[in-house]
């Protein structure tokens, strides 16, 4: 492997990382039905869906984790032991965490644990600060929250 596929893969973690941390959205809609059966939409400005954050975070592991065997490949192609990388990672807490949500994410299932707990991505949750929001108004049942 040489240094530019690596750099490459380098710039593909750092703008996942980016992607996950930027708030530039357009926002979501989502309908909710009550138990009477009654459906009302929300609409949300300016922040991101659930499913397009837990997207944003599930690529971001995945690359990060393709990233160790990049550097293996290239430890390989210098001369160095690639098991230095493996140890490397796992020495670290929150590696062999990535490394599940990763694997399992890429196969559908996960068989064997890296972190020893079969760590997996979900329950994803959206916290917003009442100051975050400018206004909330009820308009034939649709609950819309201008950004």
């Amino acid at each position: 492997m040489r240094i530019d596929e690596f750099k490459r893969l380098q710039s593909r973690v750092v703008r996942s990382h980016a992607a996950v941390h930027s708030n530039a959205s357009r926002g979501f809609e989502k309908q909710q039905v009550d138990e009477a059966g009654n459906v009302s939409t929300i609409d949300i400005r300016g922040i991101k869906s659930l499913e397009q954050l837990e997207d944003e975070i599930l690529n971001l592991l995945i690359w990060i984790w393709s990233m160790k065997e990049y550097l293996k490949q290239r430890c390989q192609d210098l001369g160095v032991e690639p098991t230095q990388i493996e140890d490397l990672v796992n020495s670290d807490p929150a590696l062999p965490i990535a490394a599940d949500v990763a694997s399992r994410a890429k196969h559908g299932c996960l068989k064997n644990s890296r972190c020893g707990s079969f760590a997996k991505h979900d329950n994803v949750a959206i916290v917003v600060p009442q100051q975050a929001l400018n206004s909330i108004a009820f308009l034939d049942a649709t609950l819309r929250v201008p950004g």
